[in-house]
Parts: structure tokens; sequence; C-alpha cells
């Protein structure tokens, strides 16, 4: 399908020219040859480094051929991907491509009647207007005053259609529509097309294209014009798809009553075509629609699609599981040595010995061996697969995957490298792996991985690595002999099943780390490939990337097999049968035991945002849930949010490193994705080194950094720590969201860190050379979150100037750096200004507090529950008390604001406790606090050992500590729900909550974070969308 005008905007296609040299080459192609027709430079024009989306692209002479220029190019760039149409249809200007897509005009032609057209339209044709309405066409009366000086120029579905007339009637009837609260939208057009205003130029253009060759269509042409199968191409026909309505409605349907399970290809500049095409799609047809470009998508996204598409359509299976050692057994692969005799010979003759012998009879006894099982596994499964690829006629399946050594058949089987190289690469594998024969390893079942993770932990089995997680309740464990066999009792104590293997080494843990750097070497040696047809990745449980795949069959000797969550990767991208090929059922068995995934349906909110975002971070939604102190944002909400698509961040702030590490465990034994808060602290200088530790030790691979200023040494080793090189790309798998309020510390975010940092990390052993020096070129956040003013700390900025000026310093700085919005987003208009405005991703807080899942109590929450946007107020922050800094907080039912208010005041009035008056003192002890100055001074001491040097030295620093107790205190009272104090409650929360109350009445026990997400993304779409939809057609 081709867009006609109205699908244009700056950079179209400037993102896809990166990817594919194809596309990439035929837009230049196009651009001289339209500028040898007399056009001025489109491509420049088209591609402005000063433009962006939103800045009107409007200028017919460059409009009319640069749409064409994109189509034709997107056409170009799927044949060479051997992508052929059965049908074209064109819309408006889009016939054109549709045409020369049918061989009916070559494209020396089409740019010489493209120019004539544009020449013709600008000399002749008075200036016009068409206005797009998201509304019912019926209503559309050109006889009725409200229409006057109005045609019918296009309709697109039931309820989306295009009038065409004068600016003036246009204006009117524009003005009309939005009093009446009907949705329209005027198009980047200044001529009124498909109506009598461009009569005029009707005999001179006929007269025009006459003098051009045209042949009849060598591919099905459906013309918009007609809303049928065109056979012959005319002038006539020709101007009409000028002049007369654009009947693509009509056109679709037509299709739709003939085809079956047709796939509409949206070739235009943006992705209306496609949206138009499936509200008018026939119930129980299988059509589907794809747009190849898409302005908030990443460049290659519709590309990947179609691809993927096309491998299902020929796919006989959904996926293809390969078995690992413990599969093996005598008599395997049977009478398949016969069937494939010349596979056979060559294993034979790598291996110096007869692999039929050792398979079928092992006289030696060699077959339990670890240098013997893995080259003997691999050659049965080769033979299992090629019986398979047999009896299923050579077609691939979607997706690959493999137990440990069985991924080495998925790669061989995916293309990655031929038969003798895999069988090489196992050899040697098995060699190296049997020579580490001084550790154990041994399954545990019946308890998960968080469960299993505290085991170790709480006996102090540090030496101990988890190797498998097979299902959820069926892992392995590896580590040293002595340490593996002992903890038996530590596990049946935790109610598992406890069964040591029979092996001789620590397979899949740091202990094979001398073997890994052997077979690092020797897989340099070696020509591999990544593959063809989606491999999952034991280490990852997601797709080979691109690229140099060697580290991750590395790694894969050093880091657990994730096959739990493998198994949830297919079947989450739709793969419904997994078939395991091979000797044995062992997959099949452990497949059994992982639950499948709730099918939930297409959701509209799943659309908005970065395509890219939801696809780094695994998610459905690209939405996130933003942490909050001392784990409001708890672990039910992390993992709820986490089962339905959505991102949440678990709040570590003001807790122990024991709370914080039990959460990970909790929250990676539900699955899903999820990530923890890196709060920066003014108070526990520590406080970050300990839990960047911490995460670095517990593989935690996302971090929500916030109240920052500066990039710290704690953040610069979360940063480098994850890095590492993959052939010429570097591969950051610690990933860091930053939130930032300001410009100034936006930049710090989108650069990387220090160099005098990474040395005095490198110099004192935390990073390595190689992370020093890829850190050094990596900007620190891979995202940033553009906080306006919200609950808590606030710096009381506004998103709509606050949002582009960090966007625009991104393009200068970071282009790859995503940039999402937070604050006041509780509504959907609010989140749907955010995504106009071009945020990737939404993150909401306030909205949050108030459901079941929120780390606080119910009397918080049952005064939350009634709030309205004017119930919030601004206090001092506790930790920020000397520096004036401001939280926003809960003001409605509570005196907590005017206390702090007090207290600061207090602070700056006197320069220690003994300086305040009698009466101000015994009000606070007796009244505020509740408890004697003397008291609170024990706790501190007891919880700032550090601090008490200084304050014995600055009585207004020991001052500063004992009032700042009195703001930890009110969390707490709110967190705990003490009902007598409930006036001394601090309650972080932003006006976001009371606007979300007003338009839900709803209990907060019926409040979930999931739903409030879906909920908010649905209404969310409907309101981007309906622009959106009122696009291009004419």
């Amino acid at each position: 399908m081709f867009a006609g005008q109205g699908a244009q905007f700056y950079g179209m296609g400037r993102d896809l020219r990166g990817t594919s040299p194809v596309f990439d080459r035929s837009l230049r192609e196009l651009d001289t040859m339209f500028a040898d027709a007399g056009l001025p430079g489109v491509l420049g024009e088209m591609h402005r480094a000063d433009r962006v989306v939103s800045d009107p692209f409007d200028r017919f002479a460059y409009t009319h051929p640069a749409i064409l220029m994109v189509e034709l190019a997107l056409l170009d760039m799927l044949r060479a991907e051997d992508v052929l149409p059965d049908h074209v249809l064109g819309s408006s200007l889009g016939e054109y491509a549709a045409a020369a897509t049918a061989g009916v005009l070559d494209r020396e032609h089409l740019t010489r009647a493209i120019t004539a057209q544009v020449k013709l339209t600008e000399d002749l044709c008075p200036r016009g207007a068409m206005l797009a309405v998201l509304g019912d066409v019926s209503g559309f009366d050109p006889r009725a005053d409200g229409w006057a000086g109005l045609e019918l120029a296009a309709i697109n579905y039931d309820r989306h259609f295009v009038v065409s007339g004068p600016p003036d009637a246009v204006a009117t009837a524009q003005g009309r529509l939005r009093r009446e609260g009907t949705a329209c939208q005027r198009l980047p057009v200044h001529y009124a097309f498909h109506s009598t205003q461009v009569d005029v130029a009707a005999e001179p253009y006929q007269r025009m294209i006459a003098t051009i060759p045209l042949a009849k269509p060598t591919v099905e042409l459906v013309s918009c014009a007609t809303a049928a199968v065109t056979a012959e191409v005319t002038p006539e026909h020709m101007w009409r798809t000028i002049r007369g309505p654009i009947r693509f409605a009509d056109a679709i349907k037509m299709l739709e009553a003939h085809h079956d399970g047709l796939r509409y290809v949206d070739l235009g500049p943006s992705p209306t075509m496609a949206r138009f095409a499936e509200r008018n799609f026939r119930t129980g047809s299988g059509a589907e629609a794809i747009a190849i470009i898409d302005p908030f998508a990443p460049a290659d996204r519709g590309l990947n699609a179609l691809r993927r598409k096309a491998v299902r359509r020929t796919s006989t299976a959904g996926a293809v599981l390969f078995p690992g050692q413990g599969s093996q057994s005598v008599g395997m692969a049977g009478e398949l040595f016969v069937e494939f005799p010349d596979l056979v010979a060559e294993a034979d003759e790598i291996l110096g010995y007869s692999i039929e012998e050792l398979c079928l009879r092992d006289p030696r006894g060699e077959l339990n061996s670890t240098e013997f099982t893995q080259p003997a596994l691999f050659v049965a499964n080769a033979l299992h697969y090629k019986n398979w690829q047999r009896e299923h006629g050579g077609a691939p399946p979607e997706f690959f995957a493999g137990h440990s050594l069985g991924e080495y058949n998925a790669l061989w089987a995916a293309g990655a490298f031929d038969f003798g190289t895999g069988l090489r690469l196992v050899r040697r594998r098995g060699e190296l792996m049997s020579k580490m024969d001084e550790g154990a390893m041994a399954a545990v079942v019946g308890i998960g991985e968080g469960e299993v993770r505290a085991v170790l932990s709480g006996h102090g089995l540090t030496d101990v690595d988890i190797a498998n997680v097979n299902s959820p309740d069926q892992l392995v464990i590896s580590g040293p002999r002595d340490v593996v066999l002992g903890a038996k009792q530590a596990f049946a104590d935790a109610g598992a099943r406890y069964l040591a293997l029979r092996v001789s080494g620590a397979f899949h843990s740091r202990h094979m780390a001398p073997a890994r750097a052997q077979f690092e070497d020797f897989l340099a040696s070696l020509d591999i490939r990544p593959p063809r047809i989606p491999v999952i990745a034991n280490v990852t449980a997601e797709p080979y990337p691109d690229g140099d795949i060697r580290h991750l069959l590395a790694d894969q000797l050093v880091r657990p097999v994730r096959w739990a969550d493998s198994v949830r990767y297919l079947r989450s991208h739709g793969v419904g049968r997994l078939t395991e090929v091979g000797p044995g059922t062992v997959l099949t068995k452990l497949v059994g035991r992982i639950p499948a995934p709730v099918t939930l349906s297409p959701h509209p909110g799943q659309s908005l945002g970065s395509a890219e975002f939801r696809e780094t971070y695994g998610l459905r939604y690209a939405y996130v849930c933003g942490s909050m102190y001392r784990g409001i944002s708890s672990v039910d909400m992390v993992v709820r949010a986490g089962k339905a698509g959505m991102l949440a961040f678990f709040g570590t702030g003001g807790l122990a490193l024991e709370h914080v590490g039990d959460a990970i465990d909790r929250i990676r034994a539900a699955g899903g994705p999820f990530g923890m808060s890196l709060p920066h602290s003014r108070v526990f200088r520590t406080a970050e080194d300990d839990l960047v530790a911490l995460f670095l030790r517990r593989d935690v691979r996302v971090v929500e950094a916030s109240g920052f200023t500066r990039i710290t040494p704690a953040l610069a080793r979360y940063r480098a720590g994850g890095l590492r090189r993959d052939q010429n790309r570097v591969v950051a798998e610690n990933r860091i969201i930053a939130k930032v309020s300001r410009p100034d510390v936006a930049e710090q975010f989108l650069r990387p860190p220090p160099e005098a940092m990474l040395r005095d990390l490198r110099a004192d052993g935390l990073i390595t050379a190689e992370q020093a020096e890829l850190a050094a070129s990596t900007p620190v956040a891979d995202d940033l979150v553009v906080t306006a003013d919200s609950g808590g700390h606030t710096d009381r900025g506004m998103l709509l100037w606050l949002l582009p000026s960090i966007m625009r310093l991104r393009d200068r700085t970071a282009r790859q750096v995503r940039v999402g919005a937070a604050g006041g987003i509780g509504t959907p208009a609010a989140a749907a200004a955010a995504f106009l405005l071009g945020a990737d991703f939404v993150v909401t807080g306030s909205v949050n507090l108030c459901t079941a899942e929120a780390g606080l109590s119910d009397v918080a929450k049952d005064m939350l529950a009634g709030i309205t946007p004017w119930d919030t107020d601004y206090a001092p922050a506790g930790d920020q008390l000397e520096l004036g800094g401001q939280a926003q907080v809960l003001g409605r039912g509570v005196l907590f604001p005017a206390r702090a208010r007090r207290l600061r005041e207090l602070y700056l009035r006197h320069d220690s406790l003994d300086a305040l008056d009698p009466r101000t003192s015994e009000l606070l002890q007796d009244r505020w606090f509740r408890r004697s100055f003397t008291d609170i001074w024990q706790d501190v001491t007891a919880y700032l050992p550090g601090e008490v040097e200084r304050a014995d030295r600055d009585p207004k620093h020991r001052m500063a500590l004992v009032l700042r107790w009195y703001f930890g205190l009110s969390q707490r009272l709110a967190i705990e729900g003490d009902e007598e104090r409930r006036v001394d409650f601090q309650v972080q929360c932003g006006p976001a909550l009371g606007a979300y109350n007003q338009g839900n009445a709803s209990a907060w026990r019926d409040r979930h974070v999931d739903d409030i997400a879906a909920e908010l993304m649905a209404a969310t779409a409907q309101l981007v969308e309906a622009p959106r939809l009122l696009g291009a057609s004419a």
C-alpha cells in the first residue's frame, strides 16, 4: 500500500538509511532523477538536521516527490529481501507508486509526470485546504451551511473522512467541528485536491500524461479511485486519481471480500494506511497490517516484523529444542546412522573413531565421559534433526533453542556454523570441561530460585552458584565438591529434594573460568556467524544478537542455563509448539513443568512510546512504575507490574541491605522484568557503594538512579561493570535509567563518566582495564526520565519546557539515549501530553501509592483515596534540611508540612538545641516528637555513628541531626499506620493521585498497579491516536 499527501514529515526514513544500504541508495538515485527533471534538492530538505517530526513539512515542490521517493525506496528494500507483492494499492499520489510497482510506467517517466504535476498545480490551481475528520461520514452534507463550499475528498473508514475546498471554507468547518467536540485536523497540503478546485489543471494534465507510455499492469493493481482492480491505466484514469474521491475503505473491503489472510504492508512514510486498513478488515478474514516506517518506533522494527511473518508462513513447527548432556544412552539415534552416511563419515573423520560404535554399543564404556558424551550427543541430535527436516519438507521452525550442549545443535541448525565446525567446538568443549574435575553439581527440586539463593546466602555457601534454572521448582547448583555434597541438609531443611549429579566438574559456574579462557581462544580460530533463524541463548534467555556471538558461547561455561526463562520467552512471543528433537524426552518434561503465561488480548496502549524501549526491557508497555522509598514500591508491586509487562522499581531508600537482598531474591523468583532503585544519599556516604556492590553480586541489570546532581564513583562502577565488547560494538549489560530535573544534570548522564574517576576505579580493582576503556566512550545512562513537579523531592519544573529542552540536549549529545517523562502523570490527558511532546515512555509514582500492592499502611491509603489535586503541599526535605531542598507531600488531614517548615525555620534561626526557648523546646519534645532530645540523640548515634564526631564539634550540626530525626519518624508512622499520630504522617505524593481520584471512585483495595497502568495507557492511546488517525490520505 502506498500513501498520498499528508503522510509526510521531516526526517521520514532518515534512521532507515543507516540500517539499509538499499534504501539509502534508492533515495539518492531518485533524488537525482527528480533534480534532473527540474525539482529542487528533495533529500537535503527532507532530512534537514534542524528539523524534527513536529515541524510542518508542507511545501508542495518538496513533499510531492519526497513521498514517492520514500515509498519506492522501501519497495526496493523489500525486493532485496525477496518480498514481492501479490497486489498493489495506492491512495491518490500513492497510485503513482503503485502503478510504477506494477510496471505501468518506469521511474524516469514517473519522475517526469510528477514534476509536471507539481508545476501545473503551482501555476494553475488556487490555494486550498484539506481537513481530516474523525466522525461518521454520513454526517457530511455539502448542501448544509456547516459544510458550505466543501467536497468529499476521501473515505478511509466509516468514521474517518476528508473534505477539500477553499481555505476559508475549511477553516469555518474546522471551527464548527471543534466547538461540537468532533476531532479534526488540517492536513499539511495547500491545494484542494479531489475537488473542483483542481479542475483548471485537467486538460493540460491529461495532455501531458498522454505523452507517457502506460503499459498494462503486471501485478494486480487495486485503485482507490475506482475501488476495483484496474486492468488498463489511461490518462483519464490517472486524472481521476487526482480529481475524484479516494475510496480507500471500499478498496480494502473489495479485497477482503475476495481474499482470506491478506497481509497489508504499508510502504507510506507513516503507519497511517496500516491503521486505516485495519478498520476495514472483515471479521475472521485473518488479515493483518504491517507498517514499515513509524516515526515513533525503531527504524527496522517494521522490516523485522515482516521478516518474521515470512518465516512463519512456511514454518511447520514453532520452535525446535535440542537436549543436552544427560540425555545420552546406548543405542541413541539407532537406524539414523544408516540414513545419513555422509554426516556420519564426516564425524568419524573429525573425531578419529567410529561415532556409530560409540553411540550404539559403547564397547569401552566411554559414553558417559564428558569428552565423549558431548560429541556423541551433538551427532545424535544432528541426525535426529536431519530426519525431522526430511519429515517436514525441509521447512525451518521459527526459533531454535538447546539446553547447554544442545545450544550448539541449535546454532548449527540455524546456520551459525557448519556441521564440522560444530563438532570440533563440542569436542574441544568436552575436553576442557573434563579436565575441570574438582567440582560437583546437585539438583534441587521443590523450591524456587529465590529460595535457593536464600539458602545459599543464609548458610554461607558463597562458593556455590546456580548452574541451571530448568523450571520454576527445579534448579541445579554447582561448586566445589565438598561444599556441594555438604549442602544437602541445608536444602532438606528448606523443604527441597536434593540429588547429587554424576558429574565431575562444577559446570556453568565461576569455577569453570580457566576452561572458559582456553575455549575463548579456540573460538577465535573458527568461522562463526550470527544465526539466520533466532536461537535463544542459555545465558540471556533471549535471541542471539547480530554480530560476534563467540562471547556468549564462552560465557555459557561460567553462567547459568536459564532454561525456564528461555521457554517463557518463546511462549511470550507466540510460539505454541515446542518440539524436542534428539534422544529422550527430558526437555519435553521440563517444558511441561513451566506454566504457560496468561494470554492477553492486544491492548491499544501497547503501541504507545518507543518500541525500542519496550524491546530493550522486555515490556509490553512503554510504562514504568517509579520507585518509592522504604519499600513503598514493594515486592508485590514490582512482581505484579512485571507479570503485566511493565517495568517497576523496588524502593531501596531507607532499607537495610539484607532487606534489599531478600527483595531481589523474591522478585527474581517470580520472573518478569524488574529494577532496583539507586538513590543518591547525602546522609549515608557509603550507601551508594554498598548498594552497587550488592547489585553487582546479585546480577541486578536495571537500576533507577535518582537524586544525583553529579556522577559518583558508585554510578560509574555499576555502569562500567556491565560493559563488554562484541566485535566493534559495545554491549551494556547494566542499564541505568536516570531521573533528572535539570539540563545540567542531564548532560552529565548523557556523557561518559569522568576519566579520572574511571582511572581510580581501575586502580582500586573495581573495574577491569577493558571496562574502563569502554566506559570512556559510553554514556552513563541508557534512558533519562525528565521529572517535572512530582511527589517527593522536587525542583517544581514544568514538563512543557523541561522535556523539549532535555530532548534537544540529548539530540546534540547522545542520540541513542531514550527520554521518558515523569511528574504529574495520573490521567490520560497528562500521559498523552508527554507522548505528544516526544516522550519515549512515561513514569508514574503517586497514582501507585493508593493501591493494594503499595507498602503503605491502610490508614494512609484511606487518607489518600479521597484527596484532590489541591490536597498536596510543599515541605522541607529531611535529607536537605540545611540546604533548603523541597519535597511535595500529602497536605490534607496532616500537620507534617507546617511542622516541617517550622523545624526548618528553627534551624535557620538558632545555632543549637540549647538556644531554643523553653516553650519551643517543650513543644517539640512533648507534643511533636514525643521523645526527649537526649533519647533522640541516642537513636541518631546508633544510626549515624560516623556523624558523632562532627556533631560534638558543631552544635548546629547536632541540632540538624535531631530535627532531621522527625522527618524519618514521620515516614515510618505513615508506613506503619499509627492511627494516633496520623497528623504527623509524611506521605510523599503529588497532585497526580488527586487527578486520578477525580476520575476513579474505586476503593484502594480494588486498585492494582497493573490495572491502573493498563487503563491509563488504553485511554491515552485513544487521545494520542485521534490526531494520528486524522493524518494522511490526500
